[in-house]
């Protein structure tokens, strides 16, 4: 059944603390078959903006999403997941699913926020005191995305509407880290994470008679919202449908040549990642037993021209320390030493000290 079926057909997914685990489960399990991923986030506004000389508005318009990312917090995100007809996933129930996380970090008696978005978010149901205290930690959360195959797969296609800030904030959950200083950096990070991105924003650019946000490009593509608005699991929704109605009306089915722009940003993304496809193996916290080859492995890394060691245990529960931290965006290929004829890289989270391993395929 295609985008969009009927409003009580829809169950969007509350993901909380408790039951996070339970949620990335299922959808480790829909994403090879539902690949279209639609995005929508929620935070608490734009607070800041930068004072000084920029070469033109794209990077003013990077500085301002930068600073106020690094600062702010996240509140919700929504994920819409769909095959190439629009069919939507089930998980085993009777109705379609789409899932919306709730996170705990946000604090409306201590942290900055836009009193406008934040009053919007109120009004649209988000209960603040429930988030922080079932909402889900974010350094978990970071823990289960980078495992769970949505991410550093070419195989999956990012949907989004005038995305910078959404895709901002999933790399700071990502690295646990501020942003890149430079553009270059920042889009670096994107091509890595999310090797297929279209910005529907952008894509307006190249229908003259399509103006507006969200909420009025759906209206005039006759495209009906599911859930209530400014709620990212609805938003998600409302994103993935309009996407499929706009690719079949104004680009024959075909989008294509649009990705990897991001509407505000540079257009020129810097280089991609050397691999030209990364898909995560290991599934779960650890991921599955018996894929990992040899029962003790030793690879050598030469990062930033610094050499390091990892060593890797087949029996998860006798994992390892690695020899140095290891960051996402300062990861090469080896320099030495292959397992089983196919190359290895390593991710490390900090400051947990966890990991996740990925095959890259030539």
């Amino acid at each position: 059944m295609s985008i969009l079926p009927k409003g009580d057909s829809i169950q969007i997914r509350e993901v909380w603390n408790d039951n996070l685990e339970e949620e990335f489960s299922l959808i480790r399990e829909v994403v090879d078959n539902y690949n279209f991923i639609a995005m929508d986030t929620e935070f608490p506004g734009v607070v800041l903006r930068p004072v000084g000389t920029f070469k033109n508005i794209n990077d003013y318009n990077y500085q301002t999403l930068k600073d106020n990312v690094d600062m702010l917090k996240l509140i919700q995100l929504g994920l819409t997941f769909s095959d190439e007809n629009g069919n939507l996933p089930t998980c085993g129930t009777d109705k379609f699913c789409i899932w919306q996380f709730n996170f705990r970090e946000f604090n409306i008696s201590e942290d900055i926020f836009a009193s406008d978005s934040i009053e919007l978010l109120h009004q649209c149901g988000i209960d603040f005191k429930k988030n922080n205290e079932k909402g889900i930690d974010v350094n978990r959360f970071g823990e289960l995305l980078m495992s769970s195959g949505i991410v550093l797969n070419d195989g999956v296609q990012w949907v989004t509407f005038h995305s910078g800030y959404d895709f901002g904030y999933l790399l700071k959950l990502l690295t646990c880290r501020s942003l890149p200083d430079t553009q270059a950096g920042f889009f670096d990070l994107i091509n890595m994470y999310f090797p297929t991105v279209y910005d529907i924003k952008h894509l307006m650019k190249f229908c003259n008679s399509l103006h507006g946000g969200l909420n009025k490009l759906a209206e005039l593509l006759d495209v009906e919202r599911v859930g209530v608005c400014h709620q990212a699991g609805s938003d998600s929704l409302l994103t993935a449908s309009t996407f499929r109605k706009l690719r079949e009306t104004f680009f024959s089915g075909s989008t294509e040549k649009y990705a990897g722009v991001l509407y505000g940003l540079g257009v020129e993304n810097g280089q991609r990642p050397v691999s030209v496809s990364a898909r995560v193996i290991l599934s779960g916290r650890w991921g599955r037993p018996g894929r990992c080859g040899k029962r003790e492995s030793r690879m050598i890394f030469v990062i930033r021209g610094f050499v390091k060691e990892a060593w890797r245990w087949h029996r998860l529960n006798s994992t390892k320390r690695l020899g140095g931290h290891i960051l996402p965006e300062m990861c090469v290929q080896f320099s030495s030493t292959k397992l089983s004829s196919t190359r290895w890289l390593i991710l490390h989270r900090i400051p947990q000290g966890k990991v996740t391993w990925i095959m890259l395929k030539e």
